[in-house]
């Protein structure tokens, strides 16, 4: 009766698998069940994925006036679990304003091809951030990641899911006398 009530649900876990299966054991009497009168149905479920946004984790960097700093994992960050780190694509959207950041020495900007890196050139230590050396005592570059090589399985279509953020840098101040 729980079956033609609907009563029995399948809830997944969440992870990236694509298929499952649990066994249900079917028996015809109800009080006293004779194994004979067992039987072992083997339910299968095809999952269909779903593809997750990046979650961005940007604590921030601290650097002196005049200074240069790696912009690593530590200080900026996102994790996907349908990607790995070279598929997760940061595009710059705004600019910082009182320094400048590069790409392997190359300048980042807001404009094509230079305003795009990935996770991987974080984690690789590529990406850096200089101070322009005025009496400023931040700056910030916003942006949106996206899992770019993402294809859909059930579309087809490929593209991905995206997210903003920005990432603060504290400049602490010299005194130039």
């Amino acid at each position: 009766t729980d079956i033609a009530n609907n009563q029995i649900t399948y809830e997944h876990n969440s992870s990236e698998t694509l298929s499952d299966a649990f066994t249900v054991a079917l028996r015809d009497e109800p009080v006293f069940p004779d194994p004979e009168n067992i039987v072992p149905i083997t339910v299968s479920a095809v999952i269909t994925a779903v593809n997750d946004a990046p979650i961005i984790s940007s604590p921030g960097v601290t650097l002196n006036e005049a200074a240069t700093t790696s912009i690593g994992t530590a200080s900026l960050t996102s994790t996907d679990t349908d990607n790995e780190d070279l598929e997760l694509l940061y595009q710059m959207t705004l600019a910082t304003t009182n320094g400048q950041l590069f790409n392997s020495g190359v300048q980042l900007t807001t404009a094509a091809p230079n305003n795009t890196f990935t996770q991987a050139d974080l984690v690789d230590g590529n990406i850096t951030y200089t101070h322009d050396g005025t009496e400023t005592t931040g700056d910030v570059f916003e942006f949106t990641v996206t899992d770019a090589f993402a294809t859909d399985i059930g579309t087809g279509s490929t593209g991905g899911a995206s997210v903003g953020g920005s990432l603060i840098i504290t400049v602490l101040t010299t005194n130039d006398t």
